[in-house]
């Protein structure tokens, strides 16, 4: 059975590597995505048009800490995987950050896992490896991101069913049962051999994941806490909830704007005032396109021998 699992992941490593060299024909999930994506901007106009453009930049955040903070938070991912290469492919962070930052771009404008494609080539020609053990560190990494976002998703839900009444026992014992559904798979996965990192190493690339991730979420509270300085914890965080949910779902390109249309149709049920929620959504995204678009103009440089990831390289 180990032998068996092994060979698979073994499998799984060398097909990632291997999409960075062939083009796949468009899957449905590429043309499903585009879809959604344009279902969700025309959506959104309408909304947006309903709401009224006057009252929307009326009630535009006008904090300067909104906006240091936003741009904070768009470096916390690329920061926390340039100390997880640094150490597995033994590269300064100085040359990993701008691949990372373009990465970053891929997933989240793109289609996700197109960034681990585009790092995935770009590895292959500056760390001293074999192609299977930098596909095994791509994907041991991605599996370890997935089980540290499911860990700090239990913990927001258990603060949140906590807060909304149950009680902090019941939201104490919501919390845990939530924590061990999600470590269960990452325990199964150590104990079947799928991932290929040494324990100590993807305990400690876990941890990071971690702490990313629990920097990430308060950065993004604190940003909204400063466009909205009126609305208690409790409503940002079930907003915050949203956000994560949305930020789960797999091969979906722009997952800013499904957050967007997700967090204006339920600015009622979370007693959110529309119009200022609008504008501090529209404005967070707007700020996220121009930094996609910055900082891709400013890695091209550190990724002009790399030829771009198509949408299909990931399917």
């Amino acid at each position: 059975m180990t032998v068996r699992l092994c060979a698979r992941s073994s499998r799984i490593a060398t097909q990632m590597v291997d999409m960075a060299r062939r083009r796949a024909s468009p899957g449905l999930r590429i043309w499903t995505g585009r879809f959604l994506i344009a279902a969700t901007v025309a959506w959104l106009l309408w909304r947006l048009y309903e709401i009224g453009w006057t009252a929307i930049w009326a009630a535009r955040p006008r904090s300067p800490s909104f906006y240091l903070l936003l741009v904070a938070g768009y470096l916390v991912l690329p920061s926390a995987d340039g100390l997880i290469y640094r150490r597995l492919f033994r590269l300064p962070f100085a040359m990993l950050f701008p691949i990372l930052l373009r990465k970053r771009i891929y997933n989240a404008a793109v289609l996700g896992y197109s960034g681990e494609v585009f790092l995935a080539m770009w590895a292959r020609r500056r760390v001293v490896a074999p192609a299977t053990e930098i596909g095994h560190a791509i994907k041991d990494v991605n599996i370890l991101s997935a089980a540290a976002s499911t860990i700090v998703c239990a913990a927001v839900l258990g603060w949140l069913l906590a807060a909304r009444g149950m009680g902090w026992e019941a939201g104490r014992a919501a919390g845990i049962l939530l924590l061990v559904v999600s470590v269960l798979p990452l325990s199964l996965a150590l104990r079947w051999r799928l991932l290929m990192l040494a324990p100590g190493i993807s305990g400690w690339v876990l941890g990071v994941h971690l702490i990313r991730f629990a920097i990430a979420q308060l950065v993004q509270l604190a940003v909204w806490h400063a466009a909205l300085p009126d609305i208690g914890m409790g409503a940002l965080g079930r907003l915050l909830a949203v956000q994560m949910i949305v930020g789960r779902l797999p091969f979906l390109p722009n997952r800013d704007l499904l957050f967007v249309g997700a967090g204006l149709a339920l600015s009622g049920p979370l007693a959110l005032p529309t119009a200022t929620l609008a504008s501090l959504l529209v404005t967070a995204s707007a700020i996220q396109q121009l930094l996609h678009a910055t900082f891709f103009l400013a890695t091209m440089p550190a990724s002009a021998e790399i030829r771009e990831p198509s949408p299909t390289c990931a399917s």
